[in-house]
């Protein structure tokens, strides 16, 4: 059981992301580490730019898809403007249920979050069970799942959604990989307690096999249907590559 001074001094790389975009839900170790990773890669910031522009890209594509129901595992919170700011307005009646296991994000979550369209659940990535079947959402009918962010688990949680899912769903995955840096970049980022698992190209497409992608499939998010907002970057240096599927 983590105590709570070790969870104030512990970077988190949801409160990361927040601290890159300005926001206001971040913790002094959480702006540290993001000085950090400046001093490693000057694109930090905006490939978490991109980052965030491709969250609201794919949930934007997926309300216009009809999608009216969403579950949001590992849910990046808290950050500035979270997904449901571009969801419900395009759908006032859509259903958003964020599930996050750090009790500081969940706690930010439900100060924050006043909508009667919005849930909070405490999910532990490694056990989609506790997050599938949330009463708030009705899994007879089309759910986007996103797996926001891949933290270490025994199993792929894929088979479970699948599973889960109704047909006429999608499921979202966002995967960390770290292969367009140098190796000692690599090992710089491993060391700082992230939080995340940091998996090869090949080992993303290998855990998408069977999946029937949404076009462009697996790319770096600056790549997944680019607006031509985003910040210059070489794509790779992204850090995150991101696929929707069809289910």
């Amino acid at each position: 059981m983590d105590r709570p001074e070790d969870l104030l001094s512990r970077p988190s790389s949801a409160r990361i992301y927040d601290a890159a975009l300005g926001g206001k839900q971040n913790l002094g170790a959480d702006r540290a580490a993001l000085a950090s990773t400046r001093a490693l890669s000057p694109t930090t910031a905006q490939a978490l730019i991109a980052h965030h522009q491709q969250v609201h890209r794919v949930v934007r594509y997926l309300a216009v898809q009809g999608i009216d129901q969403f579950l949001l595992v590992g849910s990046g919170l808290p950050s500035a403007l979270p997904p449901h700011a571009t969801i419900l307005p395009l759908n006032p009646l859509a259903r958003v249920v964020y599930a996050d296991r750090d009790p500081l994000a969940l706690g930010h979550a439900r100060a924050l979050f006043t909508s009667d369209r919005v849930r909070i659940a405490d999910c532990d990535i490694s056990h989609p069970e506790d997050a599938l079947g949330h009463p708030f959402l009705d899994w007879d009918r089309p759910v986007a799942a996103a797996v926001l962010s891949m933290h270490e688990v025994a199993h792929s949680p894929v088979p479970a959604y699948r599973a889960a899912l109704a047909p006429g769903s999608f499921l979202w995955l966002t995967l960390c990989s770290l292969d367009g840096f140098p190796q000692e970049v690599r090992a710089t980022v491993r060391d700082m307690r992230l939080g995340l698992t940091f998996r090869t190209v090949r080992e993303c497409q290998e855990l998408l096999d069977g999946l029937e992608l949404v076009e462009p499939g697996l790319a770096w998010v600056s790549q997944w249907r680019p607006d031509g907002t985003g910040p210059a970057i070489v794509p790779e240096h992204c850090g995150w590559l991101t696929a929707v599927a069809r289910l």
